[in-house]
């Protein structure tokens, strides 16, 4: 993503209708999920933090970001918990978390699967990945452009890639 677009996202997410629904939907979802007292979830490109934030709520949330500029937003909201990293090479141990989120995050990158793959490894046996991308090739924009997609999804593509990478697929 642009430098410049971190602010702009920082300053809507908490307030736009959008990024509110959709904070409230996936927070719900993961909150759903039977958890013990421990419960560790990985906001694996976390942003500007407006999610990361809101799983404070349910667990123990870290913030994974490759971008400095993420990370100071990140921090600014007052999350607790931010790594300065890698999707692609997470720096965390094998089964490290419950649940990882990676929202809006692989289409980002070349390697889709070395993500998932990478992702497979940090979840615990039993753990749960909630990820979202951009649909349909036809909706290709000038948003994709700006956020440097290098790609979108059909539900059965992302399905594939994710059994793929070592996960089943609920739903």
């Amino acid at each position: 993503m642009e430098p410049s677009f971190y602010e702009d996202y920082y300053k809507h997410e908490s307030s736009h209708w959008w990024f509110r629904w959709r904070y409230d939907l996936i927070t719900g979802l993961v909150g759903s999920i039977k958890r013990s007292s421990s419960f560790r979830i990985l906001d694996a490109g976390c942003g500007t933090g407006q999610m990361t934030k809101q799983l404070e709520a349910i667990g123990e949330a870290i913030g994974l970001d490759s971008a400095a500029e993420a990370i100071t937003y990140a921090r600014s909201r007052g999350v607790a918990r931010l790594v300065r990293g890698s999707i692609t090479d997470p720096p965390f141990a094998d089964d490290s978390f419950d649940c990882v989120l990676a929202l809006d995050v692989i289409e980002h990158v070349d390697n889709d699967m070395g993500i998932l793959t990478s992702l497979f490894q940090v979840v615990r046996p039993g753990g749960h990945l909630v990820i979202t991308v951009p649909a349909f090739k036809a909706l290709w924009s000038e948003h994709d452009e700006i956020n440097h997609h290098r790609r979108r999804y059909r539900a059965s593509q992302m399905r594939r890639l994710i059994e793929e990478a070592g996960f089943t697929v609920i739903g």
